[in-house]
């Protein structure tokens, strides 16, 4: 380390101890602000710009504070759709994967794809137990989207012309002994495939999903019947006492049963390919139980997204890998404690979490050793902190504005939670991330069409079927297009993420530059936090003048210039446009 880099990271050093010296207090009065305008108003007046931001720090950090309680309160109904996951991981263990890689890592072997989809369950359930269901909804939907594309091969039964995927996937993904359509290598003998099917043909099944699929697709638009959660995630704070009935999560975990079911046939088809007619007997047998009690004393720590602070600590690299030598030692066999099953599902998921911290913590050394002098870890926690702004105030004006203005409230607690998962997936290397980012610029766009036309927006709102597109194009950022279209590829099932990653890296400003083949998503994120906080910096004008300057000063915005600073993003993405065409 140089002699810059040391004084530069002891200014930091200070900085950061005189910040904690007086977190405590500015949470305290933070927590004071009730949660109306006219209380945040009055904190402004008290204390000015920072009276505001310690209130929006205060409510992310009593949302955090909320995440156990939250967990203990989903844990089991969610932890049961994660049983058979012990049965599936000691299969591929036999078959031979050996390979322990990023959960979101798709894989280079079938096996390693299928432990993928596995990994992706698991990533579903925590964001369900954070309550954030945009970002379980992206990932049980592009699985569901990904199994039925792989039984639609399998069948030679392509989704029919003006079919809608709600409907294409009622039919492939329905009960086996219905359809023999069998998850399987493509080199799998036809015999293979016909004992699967027997061996299934009992197994449950939790039916048609098809409305949940489409539960999920609206709640990405920021509409629809999974739309209460978001609003209990975002405005709530998860707060205990106010918690949904746990039957609202199940539109999310019937399709991932469905899809984990496929999964096992997969596994199946490779142990009975193998000669392993018990182990694939075991996939075929495996039932759900319920766990009334989380294994894991304090889950709450595996759910804080891995900011460079929890990537350095030491005490959660050791508690999760404890998690996950336990839950290993039961799938290789080892000797150890008997532990009831219901415990199982938690381990599982722990030894998951553990991967994610692992993977991500060795990602950011590699890049620290690449870049060197100019390696910047701040830049990711001030990524954070420009989103909790961002978010904050958006999930309060959703309040401010409620009642009168539903449809901008929705979007307003739609953009927070959004934007928050898109954000804490963004830092596990997900480019599912940007399935959420879609989410938030669609609502930004239906902010801006709502302030500026609020006729037209009234009409869009009025369609059932308006798609993001559209508001796009209401609200004027119709430059904006190749963006939408590459977030949205990234929300889909992974056949389209090379594209898409491509032309994100293409949209920076200076796709040439030598870092930009890395930043692809990085500048995806801050443009979309830019964006929120310009929208939520024109609501709170409109509301309140005092509390808007207050605002804009917190994120470090000129008002009267913030537009401009869209202009060479969209001028560049117009031309990329045209130039491939």
């Amino acid at each position: 380390m140089g002699r810059a880099s040391r004084a530069k990271r002891e200014r930091r050093q200070n900085a950061s101890a005189e910040v904690i010296r007086h977190a405590g207090k500015a949470d305290r009065r933070g927590l004071r602000v009730g949660t109306t305008l006219s209380a945040h108003v009055d904190a402004v007046r008290r204390r000015g710009a920072d009276g505001l931001a310690e209130a929006l720090i205060a409510r992310h950090n009593r949302r955090m504070a909320n995440l156990n309680a939250a967990a203990r309160h989903f844990s089991p109904n969610a932890f049961a759709v994660l049983h058979p996951m012990i049965t599936m991981d000691t299969a591929s263990w036999q078959l031979g994967q050996r390979v322990l890689k990023h959960p979101c890592d798709y894989g280079a072997t079938w096996l390693e794809h299928l432990g993928w989809a596995a990994d992706s369950a698991s990533i579903a359930i925590r964001y369900l137990l954070c309550g954030q269901v945009i970002a379980a909804s992206v990932v049980v939907r592009s699985q569901l989207e990904r199994w039925t594309e792989n039984a639609s091969v399998n069948a030679q039964m392509p989704q029919l012309e003006g079919e809608a995927t709600a409907a294409w996937i009622d039919r492939l993904m329905s009960p086996v002994e219905e359809s023999g359509r069998v998850l399987e290598q493509p080199e799998a003998p036809v015999a293979v495939a016909s004992q699967v099917g027997t061996l299934f043909s009992d197994a449950a099944n939790p039916g048609s999903v098809g409305q949940d699929y489409e539960a999920m697709s609206e709640v990405l638009h920021g509409r629809g019947p999974l739309l209460s959660l978001v609003r209990w995630e975002a405005q709530g704070l998860l707060a205990p006492g106010t918690q949904p009935s746990v039957e609202e999560i199940g539109g999310v975990l019937r399709p991932l049963q469905v899809a984990l079911r496929r999964v096992r046939e997969g596994l199946a088809a490779a142990a009975l390919g193998r000669g392993y007619s018990f182990t694939a007997q075991r996939l075929a047998t495996v039932t759900e139980v319920r766990n009334d009690g989380v294994a894991i004393e304090n889950v709450q720590a595996l759910l804080f997204p891995l900011e460079p602070m929890a990537l350095n600590s030491e005490s959660f690299a050791r508690a999760s890998g404890e998690v996950a030598d336990q839950y290993r030692a039961i799938v290789e066999g080892r000797p150890g404690p008997d532990l009831p099953a219901e415990v199982i599902p938690a381990l599982a998921f722990g030894e998951r979490r553990y991967r994610a911290h692992h993977f991500s913590r060795r990602a950011l050394q590699h890049e620290a050793a690449v870049l060197g002098e100019k390696f910047d870890d701040e830049a990711i926690s001030e990524t954070l902190t420009e989103m909790v702004f961002a978010a904050e105030c958006s999930a309060s004006l959703a309040s401010w504005v409620e009642p009168e203005r539903i449809e901008v409230s929705d979007a307003f607690a739609a953009g927070s939670s959004a934007l928050r998962s898109t954000v804490w997936m963004w830092l596990e290397d997900d480019d599912r991330a940007m399935g959420c980012g879609r989410t938030v610029l669609e609502m930004v766009a239906r902010l801006r069409t709502f302030r500026l036309k609020p006729q037209k927006a009234a009409q869009l709102a009025a369609q059932p079927r308006t798609t993001p597109r559209d508001w796009i194009d209401a609200a004027g950022w119709r430059r904006l297009s190749l963006l939408n279209s590459a977030l949205g590829d990234l929300a889909h099932a992974p056949r389209r993420a090379a594209s898409a990653r491509e032309t994100l890296v293409m949209l920076q400003i200076d796709p040439d530059s030598e870092l930009a083949s890395k930043t692809g998503r990085t500048s995806a994120v801050n443009m979309l936090i830019f964006l929120l906080q310009v929208e939520c910096g024109r609501w709170v004008d409109s509301l309140d003048a005092t509390l808007g300057a207050a605002f804009w000063e917190v994120v470090r915005l000129d008002p009267t210039t913030a537009d401009q600073g869209l202009e060479p993003i969209m001028r560049h993405a117009w031309n990329l446009r045209t130039a491939r065409r």
